[in-house]
């Protein structure tokens, strides 16, 4: 995988921000080191955090937000997201913390989640999702903490 810069993580961040209903206008005239930006944690040139905690975020979570490999958190917790989880999701392996609970996500958990073997804290709930709990979960041996309530899975939790 390429070496990304800060540079080239800014810029997800703002494809990011448009698709969860972010101000266009903001960003254009957004010059500001993104370490500065609210929510937003930088460790050794990447992005690291993103706890958009209860920020009136809405739309869905682009495909973009596995290109950010060096996140180890992401809290997007009562929003209004909505649509599904990306696959690319799974690409974030140093991810340790995802808070999706209290949004309208709706589809299927994504297989490729297991590949998070980094994850110690998965919480889901009170959304839309549907299906079977993906079992490729198990592989994510550091798991201490997984919500599911509140959603419309199926079958047992791996």
């Amino acid at each position: 995988m390429p070496n990304t810069t800060l540079d080239e993580d800014k810029a997800t961040l703002l494809k990011i921000w448009l698709a969860m209903g972010g101000d266009k206008i903001t960003l254009t005239n957004n010059t500001e080191d993104v370490s500065k930006w609210k929510g937003i944690t930088v460790e050794n040139g990447r992005v690291t955090v993103i706890d958009s905690k209860m920020c009136n975020l809405s739309g869905v979570i682009p495909k973009e937000i596995g290109d950010l490999t060096s996140l180890i958190k992401i809290n997007f917790y009562g929003n209004q997201l909505s649509g599904g989880i990306p696959k690319e999701t799974g690409n974030l392996t140093n991810l340790s913390i995802l808070w999706l609970s209290y949004n309208q996500l709706s589809g299927i958990i994504p297989k490729e989640m297991g590949n998070l073997r980094s994850m110690t804290d998965l919480s889901f709930s009170a959304n839309k999702l549907e299906g079977e709990i993906p079992s490729e979960l198990k592989n994510c041996k550091k798991m201490i903490e997984l919500s599911f309530r509140d959603n419309l899975h199926t079958g047992e939790v791996p």
